[in-house]
């Protein structure tokens, strides 16, 4: 839900902030006052589009920031996490605080958490944190995909609407396999490439012993005489009784033994002169093990000379070091098996595209038969709100039909919209075509106060969905909305007594002049102001006892 709203320099606002509350919370003022300039800078910062008009005569810039409380594993909370925008306040809940920043050459910024972000973040992430209508802004229930959703989110068939998602994404992934293989081009003569070298690897025959082993068995043949040779210096060094080595280890024990044993350090360095001794001993053998072991075999060095060379010219051509022949050559076979084979593969993938339809076609079509249930019922509901919201003659229908082509999409087999009519004489037909922008608002409701337990948007907003009526419309259009604000937070702007008297909170909208300058202020006003504001909305030019006394009226009778 939104906290706070800070308008800078924006249309007749010069510094506002307004602090927002859960519950049901309505802006009034006079006409002209600047109600709807709030909604126009909220939507400016949801990243709607603006105009350099926006700015404040004088000013060289405007900004807009909002600051919402994200729900966790809510849709808003998801796109933040996507895009590493996530971020915690002080009392460690989820945060989401918008900025719009519009220049004077009409261009703006915007950011998020503040972090820099498109326009259609902003937009992706006003979708996931508000519904506005009004008037002249509600395109979004005017959205097929939008109606598609309301309806699906108020059904009871979950289960079959994930496997027809699911079934949809294996047909898609199978046709785009399919696809795929069908735009390779086989270039005989690329298959007589692939197989001369797959020939080439098996001719060399080679091992993943001799891969593992030849460069350093070629480094010790290759080096056996000077080997030999300073492992007989080290062996007369060692082995001579005569050597100073052994003679100078020897002289320092027996003077080690000289000293008093008591001490810790002459235990020490005993120890450490008979480790030194057998230390010797052990080199010693080592080096003999090594002379041993190292014959001379100038018949073997030339073998591995060649070897080496051949597998140095084979990893030259496929551009791999020795150590990744092996993989190079399991590469090679892969590739030329999935060519040969491909009439083989494509035949199978068409199989699997066949099966998945089929089953994809009993599942949507079992989607199909639960949604029109749901419609109906759905259709009845809000065609009953819409004859208690003035339009008494107002019939609503969920209209299902088949897509022009029987090709799968992501939720199932049929075309969904909104059919609605207001007259007696005339049919129903599509919601975007036959109804104003206040029909279009009060039908809104009437869809919102019977959806939103299944499709809350956080926060909703509402323009003047009470323009022109009054009486007991007035007041059902107020139980309306009092009845949405138990799922999200509700804000309406509203020059209707009844709805604001509903309301849990009032922020009065006003517009006053400082120096030679318009400027609209907003504040959350008390149950006393609020009495004053309604006895106002009655009509009252001054506020009477009579006027107040009404007004006193309303606000209780919405305590009951």
């Amino acid at each position: 839900m939104i906290k706070n709203l800070q308008i800078r320099n924006f249309i007749l606002v010069d510094d506002l902030n307004i602090d927002f509350s859960s519950g049901l919370t309505a802006l009034t003022g006079e006409t002209g006052s600047g109600k709807s300039i709030i909604i126009n800078a909220l939507s400016a910062v949801l990243g709607q589009k603006i105009d350099r008009k926006m700015i404040r005569i004088g000013e060289n810039r405007a900004a807009v920031t909002a600051s919402f409380f994200v729900q966790a594993n809510s849709e808003a909370a998801t796109i933040l996490q996507e895009l590493a925008l996530d971020e915690k306040n002080e009392g460690g809940e989820n945060e989401c605080i918008l900025r719009r920043v519009i220049s004077e050459n009409g261009r703006s910024s915007a950011y998020c958490n503040s972090m820099a972000i498109s326009i259609g973040t902003m937009q992706r992430l006003g979708n996931a944190l508000t519904d506005i209508h009004a008037q002249h802004q509600n395109t979004r229930m005017l959205n097929p995909q939008h109606q598609t959703g309301i309806l699906d989110a108020c059904g009871t068939y979950t289960q079959t609407l994930s496997k027809t998602r699911e079934l949809y994404h294996d047909w898609r992934t199978a046709q785009n396999s399919l696809d795929e293989m069908r735009h390779q081009l086989i270039d005989d003569g690329k298959i007589e490439l692939m197989r001369y070298q797959i020939e080439e690897f098996e001719s060399a025959e080679i091992s993943p012993e001799e891969i593992e082993n030849i460069e350093n068995d070629h480094k010790l043949l290759a080096n056996s005489d000077t080997i030999q040779k300073t492992c007989a210096e080290m062996i007369s060094i060692l082995g001579d009784d005569y050597s100073q080595l052994p003679k100078l280890l020897k002289n320092l024990s027996y003077s080690a033994e000289a000293l008093p044993p008591d001490l810790p350090a002459v235990r020490n360095l005993r120890s450490l002169l008979e480790q030194a001794d057998m230390s010797l001993a052990e080199a010693q053998q080592e080096v003999e093990y090594i002379a041993k072991s190292m014959v001379s075999d100038p018949e073997r060095l030339k073998h591995l000379d060649s070897r080496l060379s051949a597998l140095h010219n084979l990893a030259r051509k496929h551009q791999v070091p020795i150590s990744d022949l092996l993989v190079k050559y399991k590469s090679l076979s892969d590739d030329l098996e999935n060519l040969t084979t491909r009439d083989v593969q494509i035949a199978l993938t068409e199989e699997k595209i066949r099966e998945t339809r089929a089953r994809f076609g009993q599942t949507a079509r079992k989607l199909t038969s639960a949604r029109l249930k749901s419609a109906k019922k759905l259709s009845q509901n809000i065609s009953t709100s819409m004859q208690q919201l003035d339009m008494p003659h107002g019939k609503f229908k969920v209209h299902l039909s088949s897509h022009e082509d029987d090709t799968p999409k992501p939720n199932g087999l049929d075309q969904i919209t909104f059919n609605v009519s207001t007259n007696p004489d005339l049919p129903l037909d599509n919601i975007s075509k036959v109804v104003s922008g206040g029909e279009l608002s009060r039908i809104s409701l009437a869809i919102q106060a019977n959806t939103a337990k299944h499709t809350a948007v956080p926060t909703v907003i509402y323009d003047e969905v009470d323009s022109g009526i009054g009486g007991d419309t007035a007041n059902t259009v107020g139980e309306n909305l009092l009845a949405i604000s138990k799922y999200c937070q509700l804000i309406c702007i509203t020059h209707s007594p009844q709805v604001a008297s509903i309301c849990d909170h009032q922020i009065l909208v006003t517009k006053e002049l400082s120096g030679k300058r318009t400027v609209t202020k907003a504040r959350l006003i008390d149950s006393t102001e609020r009495e004053a504001e309604i006895s106002r909305m009655l009509g009252a030019k001054s506020m009477t006892v009579s006027s107040l006394a009404h007004a006193k009226e309303l606000l209780k009778r919405s305590l009951n």
